[in-house]
């Protein structure tokens, strides 16, 4: 009798860090990817799952006397891990839909290419932008640190003590917002740059209205908004840094909620 409770707890520890683990992975940046063959995501689930053993060993969890508890606690860990990957997406969206505004102002909207990395259609300054992200993410570790909140997420919220409240739905707002704010500050200087060349065409046109100012307009803008987008990468890169800093603040922030 207590070696089959052993081995139900053992069993149940087990597949609960997986749920938990799969959501994080198939919800975080660069790990959840489209590109990425679901057969690598699965078979690198189980291998972050496997190397969190050590930490795993001093979980004690209550086996769920009912088929309803056991599958409340399977989908409270699932959704765990599904938030701790959204934090840390949002980010990265933000980063998305700040270089759409760009691209949105200088006129490339129209021009959408296929991103592999997102598996859909994006514009060209998304493309470079998603890019920088990818790799000042990997640059500065941030793989790591991932891997590192997941191990964590176990010391922090031990299996089965999740507790879903308003502070969470709270955090999750603010979360979006920040995705809105990000971006506004990533594409603040091409936005503001490009007003004022708008305003400036707007006088000229109306001063001088010999000028096709439309015809003169387009690769003003273009012109314009590239020489400012490279003059900015370096502010693009502060952001960003700080940026990824906010996503292990938030990510620890939605653990601590969920404890309580």
């Amino acid at each position: 009798m207590l070696t089959e409770l052993f081995a139900e707890a053992v069993v149940a520890k087990w597949l609960f860090a997986l749920l938990r683990t799969s959501g994080i992975i198939f919800f975080a940046p660069i790990f959840g990817n489209e590109a990425v063959p679901l057969q690598v995501r699965a078979a690198f689930t189980l291998l972050v799952t496997a190397l969190l053993g050590p930490t795993l060993d001093n979980v004690s969890i209550p086996v769920p006397a009912t088929l309803f508890g056991f599958v409340g606690i399977a989908v409270a860990e699932l959704l765990i891990g599904m938030a701790i990957g959204f934090v840390a997406r949002a980010f990265f969206a933000a980063f998305l839909f700040g270089a759409q505004l760009m691209d949105f102002q200088v006129g490339f909207a129209m021009v959408n290419i296929l991103d592999p990395e997102l598996g859909t259609q994006v514009s060209l300054l998304a493309v470079v932008t998603n890019i920088m992200a990818i790799l000042l993410f990997l640059a500065g570790n941030g793989h790591h640190w991932f891997l590192m909140a997941a191990r964590d997420s176990f010391a922090l919220l031990p299996i089965g003590e999740a507790h879903i409240g308003a502070g969470v739905m709270e955090l999750l707002i603010r979360v979006g917002g920040s995705i809105f704010a990000l971006g506004l500050q990533v594409s603040s200087p091409i936005l503001v740059v490009l007003i004022l060349l708008d305003l400036a065409m707007g006088l000229i046109a109306r001063t001088v209205p010999q000028i096709q100012i439309l015809i003169v307009g387009f690769p003003l803008k273009i012109g314009g908004g590239m020489i400012v987008f490279s003059m900015s990468l370096a502010a693009f890169s502060a952001v960003m840094k700080s940026g990824f800093r906010q996503i292990l603040e938030q990510i620890g922030e939605t653990l601590r909620l969920l404890a309580f």
